[in-house]
């Protein structure tokens, strides 16, 4: 469910795409359906009489008299199925130009054959091609090299068996360096022999894997496990987890940045400490606008409660301190004596033992110009892990760092341990 203040879609053109998507958005939207056909439009209004969320017009989608007709209050998507160039670039122009719809009004056009697409560029508009997107689908379909077992389970791809290949950068890669509580390798098949797998067993190219998990997951660690594709969060859940407090609103700010700039899909606020009934919506929409969001009642009292939450779409917390005025007096406190570290450690030592999920401590400082990542940890192959897909996907430079003592000063084990990570 997206968020209730920017639920209309306006479509124009209700062909074979267009009545499709309006049938699908229908239930959770607010739908404006346009189209010359007088016909098609009497037939829909017939069909969604009883239905309060549609409204059908019928009209020549290129003509400003139509667009009258249209209250664009909270509008927040304008889609063309029109497959005409010339109607869909006076589309453009109209929502554009003459009713000076923002940019954050999004429009999409359906385009079969759009080999004018220089004339789109100055409307700040999405061009999708049908042909292009089933083509693609097919090819995935044969060539993504997994399947869900039949006759197992549910059958919603809980289980899925893929075959490690050779351009995987997960190969050798010991089990112990996944950590999610969202899917686990269930069995391994090598050599035509069953592999019941243990923390220590390593990946080889060939291996038949079968992983079991949540289905909203298993896809993106299947994608991971075959080419490498950077998917984080997705691999321990879709959405980005966050509280709500009016005194630190700079938290929501920067969990969308984090948003954007992962393949997390939406985000999850939570009222922290209190439900904030009063406020908590009108503050929440004027920080993200157009944004993908769900807002829930239920206050979370604790981090961890944020975190170790049930619902198997959270895929990472962001966190922060000083969301209660005792917080921040406590916070602004230790800050004046220059020892915030300390209060930062007392916070952050119980999460790190009982969390979850993994966590983003938010304070504030973004747009980021550099991710810089310890190996100076417990399991640095999963801190490594994360990093690296975060910078593979928001184009941001990597720096890692090791800490050790000068060669004069280690030991064996220190050694050892120093050349692995060079490894």
């Amino acid at each position: 469910m997206l968020n209730s203040n920017h639920r209309k879609i306006i479509i124009f053109g209700l062909g074979l795409f267009g009545e499709k998507l309006l049938k699908l958005l229908v239930d959770r939207w607010e739908v404006v359906g346009v189209d010359l056909d007088k016909d098609k439009i009497e037939k829909l209004k017939e069909e969604f009489q009883n239905n309060d969320h549609i409204t059908l017009i019928n009209g020549d989608a290129s003509s400003i008299l139509t667009w009258k007709k249209i209250n664009f209050e909270n509008v927040s998507c304008v889609i063309s199925a029109i497959q005409d160039t010339d109607v869909a670039l006076e589309i453009c122009r109209i929502g554009r130009e003459s009713f000076k719809l923002p940019k954050e009004v999004q429009f999409i056009l359906l385009l079969i054959k759009n080999d004018r697409i220089e004339e789109f560029k100055n409307f700040n508009v999405e061009i999708v091609n049908p042909v292009d997107i089933t083509t693609k689908t097919v090819i995935s379909l044969v060539e993504k090299n997994f399947r869900i077992p039949e006759n197992i389970g549910i059958g919603k791809g809980e289980l899925v068996e893929t075959t490690i290949l050779a351009n995987s950068h997960l190969i050798d890669r010991e089990l112990k360096h996944f950590k999610s509580t969202r899917w686990r390798i269930a069995a391994i098949y090598r050599d035509n022999k069953f592999i019941l797998p243990t923390k220590d067993t390593a990946l080889k190219v060939g291996d038949r894997v079968v992983i079991s998990g949540y289905p909203s997951v298993v896809e993106s660690i299947v994608n991971i496990f075959l080419k490498g594709v950077p998917q984080f969060p997705l691999q321990y859940g879709r959405d980005i987890s966050v509280p709500f407090s009016p005194i630190n609103l700079k938290i929501i700010e920067e969990a969308e940045y984090l948003r954007k700039h992962s393949k997390a899909h939406r985000l999850q606020i939570h009222p922290w400490k209190k439900r904030y009934k009063k406020i908590i919506n009108e503050t929440v929409e004027k920080i993200l606008k157009n944004s993908f969001y769900v807002i829930k009642e239920k206050p979370v009292k604790s981090y961890l409660d944020l975190l170790n939450s049930n619902e198997e779409s959270i895929g990472v917390g962001v966190i922060s301190f000083g969301l209660t005025k005792i917080d921040k007096f406590f916070l602004d406190f230790w800050k004046f004596i220059k020892l915030p570290r300390f209060y930062y450690n007392i916070r952050l030592k119980k999460l790190f033992k009982k969390a979850d999920k993994p966590f983003f401590v938010s304070r504030g400082s973004f747009p980021y110009s550099k991710l810089i990542v310890s190996l100076n940890s417990s399991n640095p192959a999963i801190t490594l892990e994360i990093a690296l897909e975060l910078s593979r996907i928001s184009k941001i430079p990597l720096e890692v760092i090791y800490i050790t003592k000068p060669k004069e000063l280690r030991g064996e084990t220190e050694n050892e341990e120093l050349s692995l990570i060079k490894e």
